[in-house]
């Protein structure tokens, strides 16, 4: 029996549309609900990606992570 893996590309940075999220910072600390714009600002300034990582989540969830290495 063969297992195949799809890897599931995670919409990252400017490709998040959505007005508000719930966000967890690259510690696992949730820093609460804001504007999206707001949780790519912190993300950046840290030089780490916003994630979406629950997009049925209400709000839905955001994650500060380094992407690129995953």
């Amino acid at each position: 029996m063969e297992v195949f893996y799809i890897k599931q590309e995670l919409p990252i940075n400017e490709q998040i549309r959505l007005k508000q999220v719930q966000l967890i910072d690259d510690k696992g600390q949730k820093l609460g609900i804001m504007d999206t714009s707001a949780a790519l600002d912190i993300a950046y300034g840290k030089d780490l990606d916003l994630v979406l990582v629950a997009p049925n989540g209400n709000p839905p969830v955001c994650k500060i992570m380094n992407y690129r290495k995953i």
